[in-house]
């Protein structure tokens, strides 16, 4: 049964039925909901209208399609379950449209398990609001997507600047690095790093953010197809961690949004590989999420390696991608390795970089890990006849 919003004021109680657009395309305050339950449809307008909000009205998925004939709001609300064409229908054609793809879509719908909100994100939505809704959940929800949607925006244009500078070598190169976040202000954390660029910048991406008390995220990032300038994959990188790594985003909806956007970034067939971590320090509680092939090691007090199970597509890759995510209670003493292909693909003329990475993290846990990770760092430098043509990067992190 579809759950029922409460009515707001009587005398605001309007007709549910749509505004025509205006002809100048302004539309930048706009948004359109589409409920075919009245009573949502009036409170969502009498809400959105008294917080400024320019707001579109339809019955069903059919009447909000036709609307959108006529513009292009800045924001949709879109009821999951309506007559004639749902809400998740709706969100799949305007994301396969690029004149609508950028628009941030909102579910509104009774069922909020695990497994509807991935049915939403798979068809393209940004977000979802459970009904009944509140007041205060609702504007905060929009007004959080409208920022992301400006952020995005802005991303997209200085990923432009980025790619048409990153001709320049030494300029690209000092780019990359002027972005790349420097550890040793964590004092609380027990953190090491390794990273060496390569000859040519080829943009490895890492960065640590404090999420509150005690809770950190990580995140380490790679082109994984087609190449991608070095500064302009960091610069696109650092823009999107400053907004999607977050205390309000699970691991799974971090990789969800940064997906969507680097869909629209990167263009097609370049991919990014990337994998996103949170710790609580305090309980040791990390929640470990993967995109294409960076799969990161755990590595015991005891000198046991813990399997990593989460794994997902490459960032990128197209816009229905599926993240897994993977709990993991950590002892004291346990090290998280976190490191890019560029590390464990140049060793001489093998490819049994992995092998030896494990082997020397194992032979050197009992030291302090600044330590460890100097020396499984040394063992997989290229011999001197081999050019390093992608960046190294080894992140660890003692729990």
């Amino acid at each position: 049964m579809k759950s029922v919003a409460s009515d707001p004021e009587p005398a605001l109680a309007t007709q549910a039925a749509p505004v025509p657009c205006r002809s100048s395309g302004d539309y930048a305050n706009t948004i359109l909901v589409a409920d075919d339950d009245p009573a949502t449809l009036r409170l969502v307008e009498y809400v959105l209208t008294r917080a400024g909000y320019d707001v579109r009205l339809a019955r069903d998925g059919e009447e909000a399609m036709t609307i959108l004939a006529e513009c292009k709001p800045a924001l949709l609300l879109l009821d999951c379950d309506m007559p004639k064409l749902d809400g998740l229908e709706v969100c799949r054609r305007i994301k396969r449209d690029p004149k609508f793809s950028g628009v941030p879509t909102i579910f509104l719908t009774a069922m909020s398990s695990p497994a509807d909100k991935a049915r939403g994100y798979a068809a393209g939505g940004d977000d979802y609001i459970a009904k009944p809704l509140e007041r205060s959940e609702l504007l905060n929800r929009i007004r959080k997507q409208l920022d992301l949607a400006r952020t995005q925006a802005q991303v997209h244009q200085q990923a432009i600047l980025l790619n048409a500078h990153a001709g320049r070598l030494n300029e690209a190169r000092d780019l990359q690095q002027s972005l790349l976040a420097d550890v040793s202000r964590f004092t609380d954390l027990d953190i090491a790093l390794h990273y060496q660029p390569a000859t040519e910048a080829t943009g490895d991406f890492y960065e640590v953010v404090s999420l509150g008390p005690d809770e950190y995220g990580l995140l380490v990032a790679e082109a994984s197809s087609a190449p991608i300038r070095g500064g302009f994959l960091v610069g696109v990188m650092k823009a999107l961690a400053a907004t999607f790594v977050n205390p309000t985003l699970s691991t799974q909806e971090t990789l969800v949004l940064l997906n969507t956007a680097l869909t629209k970034c990167l263009g097609a067939h370049r991919q990014v590989n990337a994998c996103y971590t949170r710790l609580h320090t305090t309980t040791r509680q990390l929640e470990i999420g993967c995109a294409g092939n960076i799969n990161p090691l755990l590595l015991g007090a005891n000198g046991r390696y813990r399997e990593i199970t989460a794994c997902g597509d490459p960032l990128g890759a197209r816009e229905d991608a599926s993240f897994a995510t993977q709990f993991l209670s950590a002892e004291s003493g346990d090290r998280l390795f976190l490191f890019t292909t560029g590390l464990v693909g140049t060793e001489g003329h093998t490819t049994g970089g992995l092998g030896t990475l494990r082997h020397m993290l194992q032979a050197h846990h009992r030291e302090p890990l600044i330590q460890t990770v100097a020396q499984a760092a040394a063992a997989l430098q290229p011999t001197p006849d081999i050019i390093s043509l992608r960046d190294q990067l080894l992140l660890a992190l003692e729990c």
